[in-house]
């Protein structure tokens, strides 16, 4: 999980880890710690490139194809379900999938 207490690199290191004993990697990517898409619509953009950023470093060592877009929202009231899917149709009308990486909310 990237987002919530570990980094990129952190995760990547488990990831190559985890690869060169035979695992397969499902990546999930959050926004920020217990925040599965950002709150504010102005955030969006700029978590989708950070998203595809992380999603490129992954593919590129051929650690990860399969990718979860952020966690379920939590139950707080910080982000209703309509802002939740708006962010999470963003990820998704970005995307250029190629044959062999899936995303999934």
């Amino acid at each position: 999980v990237i987002g919530s207490s570990s980094s990129p690199d952190y995760s990547l290191a488990k990831s190559r880890l985890a690869r060169d004993h035979g695992l397969a990697n499902i990546i999930r990517i959050d926004y920020r710690s217990y925040q599965a898409v950002p709150y504010l619509s102005r955030d969006y953009d700029a978590w989708a490139r950070e998203f595809f950023a992380i999603v490129g470093r992954f593919t590129a060592e051929g650690l990860a194809t399969l990718f979860i877009v952020g966690n379920e929202p939590n139950l707080e009231g910080k982000v209703t379900a309509a802002e939740y899917t708006a962010a999470a149709v963003l990820i998704f009308t970005s995307i250029v999938v190629s044959s062999t990486t899936i995303f999934h909310i």
